[in-house]
């Protein structure tokens, strides 16, 4: 349902030819990072996809400074709970294992 496409930068070729190659895309999610380079692209890419007649471009921000450190603090919080439920006694598992 959804396609995901790495910018190497933010440079948009790829999201371009991504776009040429599938005209039944409508709509683009930029996922930048939250930096001045990621704040500056946004704006620069955002204008770049409506002017060749993307109207549904939106953002969605890291809560950090990019997406890595958001996924490793998550990966950080679930170790902290995991290790909390087990000195509890409590058992935990995995998503596959369940």
């Amino acid at each position: 349902k959804n396609s995901y496409i790495t910018l190497n930068g933010v440079c948009g070729n790829a999201v371009f030819q991504f776009l040429k190659e599938h005209p039944a895309v409508d709509s683009v999610v930029l996922c930048l990072d939250s930096d001045k380079a990621g704040e500056k692209a946004c704006l620069r890419l955002t204008g770049e996809l409506k002017e060749a007649g993307f109207c549904n471009v939106r953002r969605l921000r890291s809560s950090l400074k990019d997406w890595n450190e958001d996924l490793l603090q998550r990966e950080e919080e679930n170790r902290e709970w995991e290790l909390e439920m087990n000195g509890k006694g409590e058992s935990t598992c995995s998503l596959q294992q369940c």
